[in-house]
């Protein structure tokens, strides 16, 4: 059987995932557990994490995929640390995209936070966004594949999409809605007005919603219970799935 566990992109969300995971691995025979960090890095992390601990680990993924990508996935360590200690018989692989396409990915978000800021003070240059999609489109629709008797864990709603399609469940953590960055990602319509608007909302939650919030976890609760960004994501034709 191939089972995935879903979450939100925020720090809260996904520390949820290991009770998740080790619930279904007390129950069930799963052999592997997939992990979203790149396969490049992933044996690099757990000896680290197991010879030198949480810190050296974090470290260690911040210079090579960065601060923002952190953010959210840190808590993934606690989850290797679990593993090896209450389920050493699992096979820890990868979820990820390659590491030249997640630093890819990383590049675009870094790209979308400098056009935010350049169109709140010029306006929309719509040509820009849409090569910026393009390249999103680009790396984010190739296909992954994992073996069966694997428990795939995914974060964000870019990713559950993906692990929706291919395997046989798909466990939430919490509510999964699209965040406007995240349906900017998804939206494969044609670059018209529906489009426009979409990036109206990425720049409205990237230049006020996120950076009045505590944290992503807050900004994400923000959006997904705003309900005129509700109302906007629910008049797609057709809407996000």
């Amino acid at each position: 059987m191939l089972l995935a566990v879903s979450s939100p992109s925020t720090e809260a969300h996904v520390a949820s995932v290991g009770r998740v995971v080790s619930a279904l691995l007390a129950k069930g025979r799963f052999e592997n557990v997939a992990i979203p960090i790149p396969k490049e890095l992933l044996t690099i992390v757990i000896k680290l994490t197991l010879s030198s601990g949480k810190g050296a680990a974090i470290e260690f993924l911040r210079g090579s995929l960065g601060n923002a990508w952190l953010v959210t996935h840190s808590p993934l360590i606690d989850l290797i640390m679990m593993l090896y200690r209450e389920y050493p018989w699992v096979n820890l692989i990868s979820s990820s995209p390659s590491l030249s396409d997640q630093r890819r990915i990383s590049k675009i978000a870094v790209d979308m936070v400098t056009l935010t800021a350049k169109s709140a003070l010029t306006g929309i240059k719509i040509d820009d966004w849409v090569k910026l999609h393009r390249q999103a489109v680009e790396t984010l629709d190739k296909p992954r594949t994992y073996p069966q008797d694997s428990i795939v864990v995914s974060i964000g709603y870019v990713n559950h999409l993906k692990v929706r399609n291919v395997t046989d469940d798909v466990i939430v953590v919490s509510e999964l809605k699209p965040t406007p960055t995240e349906l900017f990602y998804i939206y494969r319509g044609n670059y018209d007005e529906k489009f426009r608007d979409i990036v109206k909302w990425v720049i409205r939650y990237l230049s006020d919603i996120v950076p009045s919030s505590r944290n992503l976890t807050e900004a994400y609760v923000a959006i997904t219970r705003n309900k005129e960004y509700l109302s906007f994501v629910n008049s797609l034709t057709p809407p996000p799935p």
